[in-house]
């Protein structure tokens, strides 16, 4: 009995093991055991706990990332100026597609000179909350093409040109920045300057025996007109040098008084531009010293080229004592000239229709006011003697003695304003037949030579002097190109009032603004020099 319950509790105990087993394996299916740290894979790194994490000093490898400075690059018309060069100290960066450049830095600012190829250079400091926006002008060449009336090259032609704009935007650096530029002519005729900044440029030029006129440019499809360059729209443009022309003549036996030569209709003109006129000029001395009793005009002929003898300038010369002579002639061109044109004073018919007269411009001490210029007009628009409202009796001073002129009606015009209204009062003069007649302005007052501007701190601005004598209550006003440069003049003694009105000039683009002031001062006799009355401009 006892045997058997060995038995039987030995075979309990082995089926429970058994049971035991399965449910074992059963479960290993479900969620395989956990292996050993010891079995551990070598490529697995164990997360550190958190209290291990933050106990590891890391500050060796930590990189601090500077923050960004950027900056963009367009050029004159806002366009991106897609891989322009920006230069920091040895370091070139290239912009992007949208002109954006950037760098990081500890610096609050940076240095720079940004750069691209057809544009200008500009030197500039970015800062790293500013705006940092950097314009390059566009540049390009210039090509000037210089042709005669034949339509054949001409070299050794001086081009210029000058801005019509001159403000430059602040860093601007390149050398199209200068106001002035130039190149000469080659054998073929062309002229190139280089690097010329979008804008608008006034063009001229000089030759030794051609002259440059604006009015005898062709005017083409694209506006040019000879007076301005747009560029880089207009970047190669022709020019038309043409020849001068002489006008002379000088009369046989008797002095000229004077003449009139010309109207608008006789197919010549005086060119528009400095050079131009310039020119015209010095080889109008020059001649007039070859031939000192001549009347001698140097000017251009509208069409050219054409025949200059089909071009009737009409003429009228006086002498003294004769009837003035009428008659037509022909220009001649510089390259054929050899002497003026000869008129016989026998072909002048005698005549009495003449009278004299001297003008005086003095202070009332008797001084005489030096360097007044003076013009002699027609009273009277209708009388023959009046050219376009003018005579051709002009002269540069009062203190020249008598002056004969033809019977008839005369004003005085004084380059003067003061004086002009004592002329005014005084009224038309009459000159009549073998009269001689003295007239005296300016006796009544004391003079003092004066000069007139604005502080030499005014910005550059541009309008009117209104000058007021209080003694008496005159008053002009006088239109000035720049206030600075001021007005010079004989003014009467006694207190002047300068008051002065007009606008800033600036750059293009910007608002004028409304400049004015005011001043007054005691103008005195005798004083040595040129005595001074300034005001000072402020903006209104």
């Amino acid at each position: 009995m006892t045997g058997w319950s060995s038995r039987r509790a030995a075979f309990v105990l082995g089926l429970a093991g058994l049971a035991i087993g399965a449910w074992v394996l059963l479960q290993g299916a479900e969620s395989p055991p956990e292996a050993p740290a010891e079995r551990a894979s070598p490529i697995e790194v164990p997360a550190a706990p958190p209290q291990a994490a933050a106990s590891v000093d890391t500050s060796a490898e930590r990189v601090v990332v500077p923050p960004e400075i950027a900056w963009t690059i367009v050029d004159d018309l806002g366009q991106p100026v897609a891989n322009a060069t920006s230069t920091v100290g040895t370091l070139q960066l290239a912009a992007d597609a949208q002109g954006r450049t950037g760098l990081r830095s500890d610096a609050t600012e940076v240095a720079i000179v940004a750069t691209a190829p057809w544009h200008t250079t500009v030197a500039t400091t970015v800062t790293r909350h500013g705006d940092n926006l950097i314009t390059l002008s566009r540049v390009c060449p210039l090509t000037v093409m210089a042709i005669d009336p034949a339509d054949q090259p001409v070299r050794d032609v001086e081009v210029r040109i000058r801005r019509r704009d001159l403000g430059a935007p602040p860093g601007f650096s390149a050398p199209a920045t200068t106001d002035v530029l130039q190149a000469r002519t080659g054998a073929d005729g062309l002229a190139v300057i280089a690097d010329v900044v979008a804008g608008v440029w006034l063009l001229d030029a000089q030759h030794e025996q051609l002259v440059y006129s604006r009015e005898a440019q062709a005017r083409g499809a694209d506006g040019y007109g000879g007076v301005a360059v747009f560029m880089p729209h207009l970047h190669v443009v022709t020019i038309r040098l043409v020849e001068p022309c002489v006008v002379a003549f000088e009369v046989d036996g008797g002095d000229i008084l004077s003449s009139s030569c010309g109207n608008r209709r006789d197919g010549t003109h005086m060119p528009s531009n400095p050079d131009g006129y310039a020119a015209l000029t010095a080889i109008q001395e020059r001649l007039q010293a070859l031939h000192p009793k001549a009347v001698l005009i140097v000017r251009l002929i509208d069409h050219s080229p054409i025949d200059p003898q089909t071009v009737n300038v009409q003429a009228t010369v006086w002498v003294a004592g004769r009837r003035p002579w009428q008659g037509t002639v022909h220009p001649v061109l510089l390259r054929d000239f050899r002497a003026p044109t000869r008129i016989a004073v026998a072909d002048m018919p005698v005549s009495d229709e003449f009278g004299s007269i001297s003008v005086h411009f003095v202070s009332a001490s008797g001084r005489q006011l030096a360097d007044v210029r003076m013009q002699l007009m027609a009273a009277d628009p209708k009388d023959p003697l009046a050219m376009f409202g003018n005579t051709p009796f002009l002269r540069n001073s009062a203190a020249q003695g008598l002056i004969t002129l033809p019977v008839g009606t005369w004003k005085i015009n004084p380059a003067n304003p003061f004086l002009q209204l004592l002329a005014d009062n005084l009224g038309p003069i009459q000159v009549a037949r073998g009269s001689i007649r003295e007239i005296r302005l300016g006796d009544g007052f004391d003079w003092a030579r004066c000069r007139l501007s604005s502080n030499a701190d005014s910005p550059h601005a541009g309008g009117g002097f209104t000058i007021t004598h209080v003694d008496t209550g005159a008053k002009f006003t006088q239109m000035v190109t720049d206030f600075r440069d001021g007005l010079e003049m004989w003014l009467p003694t006694g207190k002047i009032r300068l008051e002065i009105s007009g606008r800033e000039i600036r750059r293009r683009g910007d608002s004028p603004r409304l400049v004015g002031g005011q001043s007054e001062g005691l103008i005195v006799a005798g004083a040595a020099g040129v005595q001074r009355l300034t005001a000072a401009l402020t903006p209104r």
